[in-house]
C-alpha cells in the first residue's frame, strides 16, 4: 500500500459555530457562522476505557473485544482560536458569560451590552430544553476537506451542546494589524458519533468585520499622563 503524502495545514479546516435553540441538537446550516481560524485542536473524547477482561489460557492475550469503551456521559473538549468579528462576538460572549446581550436600553441594562448583576447565577438547563438561546449552548461544526483525495461526505463532525469554559481575547498593535484575536475552549457531554457527517453548505462565511485595538477610543491616564493602548 502506497504512502499517502497528502498533508493539510490547520488553517485549511473550516470551523463553524451556531447558537442552539434545542440544547444538544445541531441547528440548521443557515444559522452557522464561519470562523477565520488560526488553530484548532481535535476533540478530546475522555471516554471511560476498561481492560479487565481476559482471553487465552497461557499468558495474557488482548483481543479487540477485551477493551470496553463507555462514551456516554464523558466530557468532550474542543479548542479553537481565530480572529474576532462582529458576527462571532454575540455568540461566543453570551455563551461564555451566560447572559444575552440587551436588545434595548431598560433599567440598568445598556443596549448591546452584557450586564452581570451582583450575585448573578446561570439559569439551570438540561439536554433537549428548547429556546436555550446563545447563553446556554452552542454547536461547533468541523467542516471537512473536499478535494481529489477526500470525499465530500463522511469527513465532517458535529459537536453540539457545547458550553464555553474558557474565552480569551487578545490584541497587539504590533501583530495582525491590531486585530483582536480569541482563544476558546468548550465542553459538551453530548455523545459524539464516530461516523463522519456530510459537509455543510449554506452557512455564513467569515467576514472582514474585524475589531481592532484602535476601536477602543476612551481616553486613559496613568499618573495623570495620557497613555496609548499598545496590547492587552
Amino acid at each position: 500500500m502506497a504512502i499517502d503524502v497528502t498533508a493539510h495545514n490547520p488553517k485549511e479546516f473550516q470551523i463553524l459555530v451556531a447558537e442552539e435553540t434545542v440544547v444538544g441538537t445541531q441547528p440548521s446550516a443557515s444559522t452557522f457562522k464561519a470562523i477565520e481560524v488560526d488553530s484548532i485542536s481535535m476533540p478530546t473524547y475522555n471516554d471511560l476505557r476498561v481492560m479487565e477482561q481476559r482471553s487465552g489460557t497461557i499468558g495474557r492475550v488482548v483481543n479487540q473485544n477485551d477493551l470496553l469503551s463507555h462514551e456516554e456521559g464523558a466530557v468532550h473538549e474542543f479548542s479553537v482560536s481565530g480572529v474576532w468579528t462582529n458576527e462571532l462576538a454575540p455568540i461566543l460572549l453570551e455563551n461564555a458569560l451566560g447572559v444575552e446581550t440587551a436588545s434595548a436600553t431598560s433599567g440598568n441594562a445598556v443596549d448591546n451590552f452584557i450586564t452581570l448583576m451582583t450575585g448573578y447565577e446561570h439559569a439551570a438547563f438540561g439536554y433537549a430544553d428548547t429556546s436555550s438561546g446563545a447563553h446556554n449552548t452552542v454547536c461547533f461544526f468541523v467542516n471537512g476537506f473536499q478535494d481529489s483525495d477526500v470525499s465530500a461526505t463522511g469527513n465532517s463532525y458535529s459537536i453540539p451542546g457545547c458550553v464555553i469554559t474558557s474565552l480569551k481575547l487578545s490584541a497587539s498593535s504590533q501583530e495582525n494589524g491590531g486585530r483582536i484575536n480569541f482563544e476558546a475552549t468548550a465542553q459538551t457531554r453530548n455523545t459524539l458519533t464516530a461516523t463522519g457527517a456530510a459537509k455543510l453548505s449554506g452557512f455564513t462565511d467569515f467576514t472582514t468585520n474585524y475589531k481592532y485595538l484602535a476601536n477602543f477610543t476612551e481616553d486613559k491616564k496613568v499618573g495623570n499622563k495620557d497613555v496609548i493602548l499598545d496590547s492587552w
